[in-house]
């Protein structure tokens, strides 16, 4: 296994050392079929290269544990509680996480979306907050119990991001 350190959240308990099963299509993927939203990961498949994981059957991550908090309160388990984990992912890929949001704001067909897919894929600017891609993740280590008093800066670079993403896609 590669050995970059990444965070994962989950409602699934894992122990140590676990590989865990690719779904044949993520939860997150899943959740935008039912909203409607679908489109975007699979506008930003039509552009992938070809060693980046297809966006809707995957695993994601954040290369911080203050990034993985700041969406923390947004995952709701149906079924047990949430969990954070420290993970190693097989040739992970990084993207700025919020260039999705963009094509969300922009809605399906503009203009601009292939340009955002473009930096999505192969980005050219400095973003903050990165969300890593890869189809082999493995637990190291359950981390949710190490959170508490964790400074939760993620929010401010996410903010930043969106700052930037305005500036460069007015979106």
């Amino acid at each position: 296994m590669e050995e970059q350190e990444l965070f994962h959240i989950t409602c699934n308990e894992y122990p140590s050392g676990f590989i865990v099963p690719l779904p044949d299509h993520t939860l997150y993927h899943q959740e935008a079929i039912a909203k409607g939203t679908a489109w975007i990961d699979n506008y930003l498949d039509d552009f992938r290269p070809i060693n980046a994981p297809s966006r809707s059957r995957t695993f994601y991550a954040f290369g911080s544990i203050q990034h993985c908090l700041s969406f923390y309160s947004s995952r709701i388990c149906a079924i047990g509680s949430k969990r954070i984990y420290k993970v190693h992912m097989v040739s992970p890929y990084p993207a700025p996480m919020c260039l999705t949001d963009g094509l969300k704001k922009n809605g399906e067909g503009h203009v601009i979306n292939q340009d955002i897919a473009i930096e999505y894929w192969c980005p050219r600017n400095e973003w903050r907050v990165l969300e890593y891609l890869s189809e082999i993740m493995q637990i190291h280590e359950d981390v949710t119990a190490s959170i508490n008093g964790l400074p939760q800066f993620g929010n401010f670079f996410y903010g930043e991001d969106q700052k930037l993403r305005t500036k460069l896609f007015n979106c």
